[in-house]
């Protein structure tokens, strides 16, 4: 912002009147005090001019404080952008435009931040001929979100990254996650346990990208796994809908390979379709890793609707889970609680009995169930609760197939889901 330097006795004035203002008593100001400052500000010194509202500010005179406040930011004095922030908090916008207009950089950042939009191709030209290393630590904040949803940005200009460690200071909850999900998408994607693919709808959504690979990796590591990522918007011509509040989107060409495929939409609900993952951007990494299951070959373990259930439940759907196996709960022989072991997919990790004898007459016969809550077996689950089939699984806990939130993923489940992975 252009200013008007004072000499150096109008200095020395300025800063005794300053010693006297900071006083805060009655008599700190003066008529001569008042008289100094008053002629500096009609000089154009616009620094005398944010003393002589502050002065007036003090005597309760309100109307010419605002007037002279505004005179000096309207001359280009920075400070007196911070001063009507605190005293018009309401009248925000039109504080930050005033100064912008001056050429503050710090308020044409705000602004552009305010409208929540790319920058044009003649604003990124503006940001890159400016000294952007004088910006305030918000500023850089602020710049740095600016730019991580820029598809476009200037090579004259820093990457994201480098301003986020210069605001991390005083931003550090909001910047940390999103640089620790960075580096995921920075590894070299060899000896990946778990490769995902993220396409996104909308820029924007990327900082809910970096947010949930930065949960996902520390949980993944925390059980001796390794995850790897990668990230790119839709093309133009995708069409995302909501159908019957299910998240979609069409598109003619999304990544191919080993990963598994994440469209992450602005609207609607999460939910796995053919082995790609549809997520909401507002999502939790909870609903991410819940999803995960499914594409992973893990069923719901909460009851499901009455037509997915008639269908899943009756064998009537392209889909093996591993975590879910379908028997009558009623008294069987020992033969047939042989045969019903030979088919569960856990059956080498069972560690206790999934039947409890039962004697009838002369005859012992066993009952669906173990009584081991703490080990692998056979527990009753409410997947097909809307059917007459009774859905077993092999923990009795809590899963984060039935309730994501709990973000309970059994070692079983993790493994079976690394197996699914490297078959891909």
């Amino acid at each position: 912002m252009a200013t008007l330097r004072p000499t150096l006795g109008l200095i020395a004035i300025c800063c005794l009147v300053l010693v006297l203002l900071a006083a805060s008593t009655p008599r700190a100001h003066t008529g001569s005090s008042l008289f100094v400052i008053q002629h500096a500000a009609k000089q154009g010194y616009n620094d005398a001019m944010l003393l002589l509202a502050q002065a007036y500010k003090h005597r309760k005179q309100d109307s010419a404080a605002l007037l002279w406040a505004q005179r000096a930011l309207d001359n280009g004095n920075e400070n007196a952008l911070s001063q009507l922030l605190q005293w018009y908090p309401q009248n925000e916008r039109q504080w930050y435009s005033k100064a912008a207009q001056q050429g503050s950089m710090n308020a044409q950042v705000f602004l552009w931040h305010q409208e929540g939009r790319a920058l044009t191709a003649s604003e990124l030209q503006l940001l890159a001929s400016w000294p952007w290393q004088k910006l305030n630590s918000q500023s850089r904040h602020l710049l740095a979100q600016l730019l991580l949803f820029q598809h476009n940005s200037l090579p004259t200009l820093p990457h994201w990254r480098a301003l986020a460690y210069t605001a991390k200071s005083t931003n550090h909850s909001y910047w940390q996650p999103l640089l620790a999900g960075d580096d995921v998408l920075r590894r070299i994607p060899t000896q990946c346990d778990f490769n995902l693919a993220f396409s996104t709808q909308r820029r924007q959504a990327i900082r809910s990208v970096l947010r949930w690979l930065n949960a996902l990796d520390e949980f993944l590591l925390g059980r001796g796994y390794r995850l790897c990522a990668s990230q790119q918007a839709l093309l133009p011509d995708s069409h995302c809908e909501a159908e019957s509040g299910r998240a979609f989107c069409s598109t003619s060409r999304l990544p191919s390979g080993q990963a598994i495929t994440i469209i992450v939409t602005e609207q609607g609900s999460a939910n796995t379709r053919n082995g790609k993952v549809y997520l909401n951007e507002h999502a939790s990494w909870q609903v991410l890793l819940h999803e995960l299951g499914h594409a992973l070959g893990l069923a719901d373990e909460y009851p499901m609707a009455h037509e997915l259930a008639q269908r899943f439940c009756s064998g009537d759907y392209n889909f093996k889970a591993r975590n879910i196996v379908l028997a009558e709960p009623r008294i069987l022989s020992v033969t047939a609680v042989e045969q019903l072991r030979e088919r569960l997919p856990w059956r080498e990790q069972l560690t206790t009995a999934i039947a409890l004898p039962v004697a009838i007459g002369a005859g012992t016969y066993f009952r669906l169930g173990s009584s081991e809550p703490g080990k692998i077996g056979l527990y009753t689950t409410a997947t097909c609760q809307a059917t007459r089939l009774q859905a077993w699984k092999p923990v009795q806990a809590v899963t984060f197939m039935e309730q994501h939130e709990v973000s309970y993923v059994p070692d079983l489940y993790l493994q079976w889901m690394a197996e699914e992975m490297a078959n891909r």
